[in-house]
């Protein structure tokens, strides 16, 4: 208990330093303690709600990004199995399966399925010995195509390649300064109706479809705003497609994934240059026909971002906290002023006491509590003490008196 609740300080003491000090001020000792501990108690509560959102949103989040990602491969898939379907489905067109029909009308039934499908830059068949007889807009016919991987593995069963650049098909239509185009291959056998190889019909879809598809999903305004960037990668590692818009110069390597059998989900990923981010992933399956290239689409936001509102809310928990402590720090300091008012008045009737005076009463504050019961067990005492002192100054007196009159009139 501080020394101010039984004396006044000590003479010649710095009176303004011992008013700020704890172990002789009950005021200020009072106001530290209620202040340290709502201090305290803000602290617990914005580190608990720090954890507790933190948690909550990554459970939100991750799912989210996942969701992301799965659609991109998902879309990537079906359009790819659309494409695959329409080359599939041309082998039993009429002009395509009788050798001997004009070529200008069999190169009018390829020009109407890339007219359909502006996803396809090229279409044409190729005989059996790897020459390319018609195509459309002429181009490539004539070509030895033998040694190209679409020809040689669409000989038996339907085929379809990994995104890959074409410098024939890229002359002209790639932009200046810019990444060259990107093209997927399709191709599959053709057989005429009494089971005779009649070539390959082999196809080169843009790989420009794929953007189209990332903006129906990860939109710029998404990525700039919520900085989610989404990236593409081919079943090597290989960058397919970026977003552009993730906040890098270059796209990370592809995650490092705990269960690589897993086709997607989210986790918390760390990159080499020290980012961090919340990864959504979703691994291309195929659709129907289409049996899938092992593409992987990654979604990512950084842990900064994502997490922005846990900091929010920490923020806001902090400023009112402090605001709460600030006010009960001013109401300790405003009520326990009252109380060591009463305490000195106390200390003060009892020097008084002390020291003879007579008339000197222990102040009683009204109301019921522990001080005015303090008070009033003092009074009670001090009041006891004093008719035991008058009392025994009465005893002495008359002690006194007699004593007087023995010595004054002795007994013969």
């Amino acid at each position: 208990m501080p020394d101010t609740l039984l004396a006044d300080d000590k003479p010649g003491a710095n009176r303004a330093w011992q008013m700020l000090d704890p172990r002789r001020s009950l005021r200020i000792w009072v106001t530290a303690v209620v202040t340290a501990s709502a201090l305290c108690f803000t602290g617990l509560t914005v580190w608990m709600a720090g954890i507790c959102s933190r948690r909550q949103l990554e459970q939100q989040i991750g799912p989210n990004l996942e969701a992301l990602a799965f659609q991109v491969v998902d879309k990537l898939d079906r359009v790819m199995s659309e494409r695959s379907r329409e080359i599939e489905s041309a082998i039993g067109q009429v002009p395509l399966r009788v050798p001997a029909a004009p070529v200008d009308e069999r190169r009018r039934a390829l020009d109407a399925i890339r007219d359909a499908s502006p996803e396809f830059a090229w279409i044409g068949l190729a005989n059996p010995a790897g020459t390319v007889i018609f195509a459309t807009q002429h181009q490539f016919e004539g070509t030895q195509v033998e040694t190209q991987r679409w020809f040689r593995n669409a000989r038996n069963r339907p085929y379809a390649g990994d995104v890959h650049e074409e410098p024939g098909l890229a002359s002209g239509t790639a932009p200046p300064g810019g990444p060259p185009p990107l093209f997927v291959d399709l191709a599959t056998p053709v057989m005429s109706a009494a089971g005779q190889f009649l070539g390959v019909l082999g196809a080169r879809v843009s790989w420009a479809f794929a953007r189209e598809v990332q903006l129906s999903v990860v939109n710029e305004t998404m990525a700039q705003h919520d900085r989610v960037g989404l990236t593409l990668y081919s079943v090597n590692g290989d960058v397919l497609l970026d977003s552009g818009v993730s906040g890098w110069n270059e796209p990370p390597a592809a995650p490092g994934l705990p269960d690589l059998h897993k086709p997607r989900g989210f986790i918390l990923e760390h990159t080499p240059d020290g980012s961090a981010y919340v990864t959504g992933f979703a691994h291309s399956r195929g659709y129907r026909n289409f049996g899938g290239l092992g593409w992987l689409a990654v979604v990512r936001q950084p842990i900064a971002v994502a997490l922005a509102p846990a900091a929010d809310l920490q923020r806001v928990l902090l400023r009112t906290g402090l605001a709460v402590t600030a006010a009960a720090a001013l109401l300790a300091w405003i009520l326990t002023a009252r109380l060591t008012r009463q305490l000195r008045s106390v200390a003060a009737s009892a020097r008084r006491i002390g020291d003879g005076d007579i008339l000197a009463v222990l102040p009683r504050p009204p109301g019921r509590g522990d001080l005015p019961d303090m008070c009033a067990s003092l009074g009670e005492m001090v009041q006891t003490l004093r008719l035991r002192q008058e009392q025994l100054e009465a005893e002495n007196l008359r002690q006194a008196a007699r004593l007087h009159a023995q010595e004054k009139f002795p007994k013969p």
